[in-house]
């Protein structure tokens, strides 16, 4: 796979589909008036559109297709950039994909607000549907989403979490949604259990890679391609993947443990992050990030030899190859 444009190989065969969900995008936000308008724009505006392509590819390779599809995509979409907005507000983030935060565009809230109305939207959406037990998984993902921003805020009392408590967080922050978008892209292209359960399963390991990939990014990564600072998670107190694994090997002099104990000042920021490099806790991470992705690729190698399976097998590639 071409590691320039690995996105662009995965997306070209249902750029169609893609663009289906653009469209949806924009009319649920089309009628609403200004300001609103323009701040759900400016929120719904760019990404990768992931989620999306977990929805559009689970269902295609149970043979799904249509608007229907299409609208669930949408649907998840709204809800990523909902959590988005909301997350952004209590992390008090000033960008996000380069360009100001809504709340610093315009006010705390006034975002609330918008991400409340895109929660509203979303869930709608599903509904229009017409089918109860999709719309009772949506409900249990926002349910799940909710419990791990609680969880996080709450730890940021410096209290270290266990390996498994962090897999608990990220799960409920990231990996819920991909494994709700795959699940109900499968139970509305009518899948069986199995596949139904398989695909639950590859959105899990997907989310699961995918946040671990964007802990490594917060500290190897690139401001340009981020969109934002490198370190945003440090600043926050967060406790990363790749933090715990260095605090693993670290002593109590360690520029991490000073930094992550409360001495944050931007040349112990600078020194943790240098430890980080160092120390191979990023590429210890990378590991883990590779065998999550490969664990979701072996849940859907039963699912028809299909174009679409391939993809979900390729987009697995991607997560761990992104930089942004």
């Amino acid at each position: 796979m071409n590691q320039e444009t690995p996105l662009a190989i995965v997306f070209d065969p249902i750029r169609s589909d893609l663009q289906r969900v653009e469209d949806l995008l924009r009319d649920a936000v089309g009628s609403t008036a200004e300001p609103l308008r323009g701040m759900l724009q400016h929120v719904l505006t760019g990404g990768k559109r992931l989620r999306a392509a977990v929805v559009v590819l689970s269902g295609q390779s149970l043979g799904g297709a249509g608007q229907t599809l299409a609208q669930l995509a949408a649907a998840v979409e709204i809800l990523h950039a909902a959590t988005l907005v909301h997350d952004d507000v209590v992390d008090e983030s000033a960008t996000r994909r380069g360009r100001d935060t809504l709340h610093f565009r315009w006010s705390t809230q006034a975002a609330v607000l918008a991400g409340d109305y895109l929660l509203a939207q979303s869930v709608r959406m599903v509904t229009e549907l017409e089918r109860g037990d999709i719309l009772a998984v949506l409900a249990r993902t926002l349910t799940a989403i909710c419990e791990g921003e609680i969880v996080q805020a709450l730890l940021g009392d410096g209290s270290r979490p266990g390996r498994t408590s962090y897999f608990k967080q990220i799960e409920a922050k990231t990996a819920a949604l991909f494994r709700s978008a795959a699940e109900m892209a499968a139970m509305l292209a009518a899948g069986t259990d199995a596949q139904i359960n398989a695909l639950r399963r590859y959105g899990l390991r997907l989310g699961l890679a995918y946040q671990i990939v964007d802990d490594v990014l917060d500290i190897g990564g690139r401001p340009a391609e981020l969109g934002k600072p490198v370190g945003m998670d440090l600043r926050q107190g967060l406790w990363t993947l790749p933090v715990l694994l260095h605090l693993q090997q670290a002593g109590p002099s360690d520029p991490v443990c000073a930094y992550v104990a409360g001495e944050r000042t931007d040349d112990m920021l600078v020194q943790a992050i240098d430890c980080l490099f160092s120390s191979g806790a990023l590429d210890a991470a990378r590991a883990e990030a590779a065998r999550q992705a490969r664990l979701a690729q072996r849940a859907v190698r039963a699912l028809p030899d299909t174009a679409a399976r391939d993809g979900l097998l390729a987009l697995a590639e991607c997560v761990l190859t992104r930089r942004a």
